[in-house]
């Protein structure tokens, strides 16, 4: 057999593949080593990733620990709106990070978002006018709670 008759055959099988046409590919399309400070990102990139699930449980400490505050800063800089802004900013934000981050993992996906937050918009309108009738109602009517 001659090579004429395996370049033709090559032509008509396509399970041979050109080595040097791979190598080709492979060379153009392949990235030069990181030196430098793009090795040093690197490095700390793949540090940080194996401490995520640290680095989240102490941000949710965070969050726990900073709820006081923001009460406390909420209420007494801005008054109630300003208190009910930045908690429900807080909560609405908080839901919506946890969605974009687990999607359907923990069934976050079984309602529609915009349902979900005029729920979470009536559910806490709900919980507020319990509070204010607890609060100013009751006492004004000279009911008062043990």
């Amino acid at each position: 057999m001659t090579t004429a008759g395996l370049d033709d055959e090559k032509e008509k099988n396509t399970r041979y593949y050109d080595v040097d046409r791979f190598k080709a590919v492979v060379e153009g399309s392949a990235r030069p080593t990181p030196t430098g400070i793009q090795l040093l990102l690197l490095k700390a990139a793949a540090g940080l990733d194996s401490i995520r699930g640290a680095t989240v449980t102490f941000g949710a400490i965070a969050i726990v620990l900073a709820a006081p505050v923001i009460v406390i800063v909420g209420i007494a800089l801005y008054g109630l709106l300003g208190f009910l802004a930045s908690f429900f900013g807080l909560i609405g934000f908080l839901g919506f990070y946890v969605e974009r981050r687990l999607g359907t993992s923990i069934q976050v996906s079984d309602y529609n978002m915009k349902v979900r937050i005029f729920a979470q918009i009536v559910g806490f309108c709900i919980f507020a006018a319990i509070i204010i009738f607890l609060a100013v109602i009751l006492p004004s009517l000279g009911l008062r709670l043990p």
